[in-house]
């Protein structure tokens, strides 16, 4: 087989593997020596491929879910506001609360990742050696960090 064809085989195993599909299934479907197709499965090149792939798909869906979470939240204000039933209005507001603060841990966190993979970009050796701020004093971050209840707990705050 040449090198090319080769390669759009292991995209194919690739894209199969990332749908699902067994090895073993693939090998056989596409005339390949089952020994060839796990080999090639186990190749840092493919696996590459398969995490690529599985992340594409996973961010598409996040696209799909965030297209809809306005009218969600829309809609559980609403209820919250004007729902004659006093639990159901509860409910809402519990809903509005706890969507507010996993989207709020989840941005912090969003920020410092991005802000800590900076730094290993930029070959700060400081990102390395322990993603959470220094504390100066006993509520003073040394960073420019957000701390969370969490990372404030962790560190003595």
């Amino acid at each position: 087989m040449s090198r090319i064809n080769n390669q759009n085989r292991k995209a194919n195993l690739a894209l199969a593997m990332a749908e699902g599909t067994a090895v073993a299934r693939w090998a056989e479907t596409n005339g390949i020596p089952e020994r060839t197709a796990y080999r090639w499965a186990r190749s840092p090149e493919v696996a590459e491929q398969v995490e690529a792939i599985r992340r594409e798909s996973l961010d598409r869906a996040v696209n799909r879910l965030s297209r809809q979470a306005s009218d969600a939240a829309e809609e559980i204000a609403r209820l919250a506001r004007e729902a004659g039933s006093e639990s159901v209005r509860l409910q809402a507001a519990r809903a509005v609360l706890s969507e507010l603060m996993a989207v709020s841990g989840f941005a912090a966190l969003e920020w410092r990742m991005a802000k800590i993979e900076r730094r290993l970009h930029e070959g700060s050796s400081a990102a390395v050696a322990d993603p959470r701020p220094a504390m100066t004093g006993p509520d003073e971050p040394a960073d420019d960090l957000p701390v969370s209840p969490s990372t404030a707990d962790a560190n003595g705050g």
